[in-house]
């Protein structure tokens, strides 16, 4: 495989950086990751924070061999301003997103995975609610392990009770993944990302929802005790949360 890809990969073949906005928006694709630290003073990368959560989004220009990060300067000199360029490569990855994609994986607790392979499932997290609207009017947990995976969990009464399994896949994966992004479970609705806490301590589970969960939450198990973003659930015997979650 390294004999093939290095010989395949030359100079010859592989595309110049872009110099115009304009004239490659047909290959512009998001990215979302950790921020990208910077290595060289004399350029700075697009990225812009993905309100509610640590992690950043950018802009590539994807050619068949090789991409390329869109720079401040490349926004600057194109005359218009980051998020429309964005907007675009969002579109643009709509475009290429098949529509069966999200193909349940694990019947029991219908968590889904983003199986399309081509180095943006990651970024297809910000298209869920687009491929799939009437699964779930509550929303979607979400793990980024790395840039090639996307599990979604859909928020039902029943898959609360999963999400120590989401979280345990997102931990698992996250430690191997070639192109790392996080161990979090996010929660998505609305188009609004929030970070949803839940930890693994043993045989043990401790969840802290954002204060704009709960309201989901005290509907869906309105027999559970109330699970704040500042209190723990407390554990019971079997060392399992009883806050209604588990």
């Amino acid at each position: 495989m390294i004999r093939t890809f290095l010989t395949t990969v030359s100079s010859e073949q592989l595309d110049d950086p872009p110099t115009n906005l304009a004239e490659v928006v047909e290959r512009l694709l998001p990215r979302l990751g950790q921020p990208m630290p910077r290595l060289n003073t004399a350029v700075t990368v697009w990225s812009r924070p993905l309100e509610g959560t640590e992690l950043h989004l950018n802009l590539v220009v994807d050619f068949p061999r090789n991409m390329f990060y869109v720079t401040e300067d490349l926004v600057r000199d194109s005359g218009l301003e980051g998020n429309v360029w964005f907007e675009r490569a969002l579109e643009n990855l709509r475009a290429q997103t098949p529509p069966d994609c999200f193909p349940i994986v694990h019947e029991e607790s219908g968590i889904r995975q983003c199986t399309v392979g081509d180095a943006y499932d990651a970024a297809r997290a910000l298209l869920l609610e687009q491929m799939l609207v009437d699964v779930s009017t509550d929303g979607f947990f979400v793990a980024l392990p790395g840039r090639d995976e996307l599990l979604v969990l859909p928020v039902t009464r029943e898959s609360l009770a999963f999400l120590p399994l989401l979280k345990l896949l997102a931990e698992k994966d996250h430690k191997n993944a070639p192109y790392a992004i996080s161990d979090e479970i996010y929660w998505i609705q609305h188009g609004r990302w929030h970070v949803f806490g839940v930890e693994l301590r043993g045989d043990s589970v401790q969840v802290r929802p954002p204060q704009e969960f709960v309201p989901i939450f005290e509907r869906l198990a309105p027999d559970a005790e109330e699970a704040t973003p500042e209190e723990e659930p407390p554990t019971g015997e079997n060392g399992v949360g009883e806050a209604g979650l588990f």
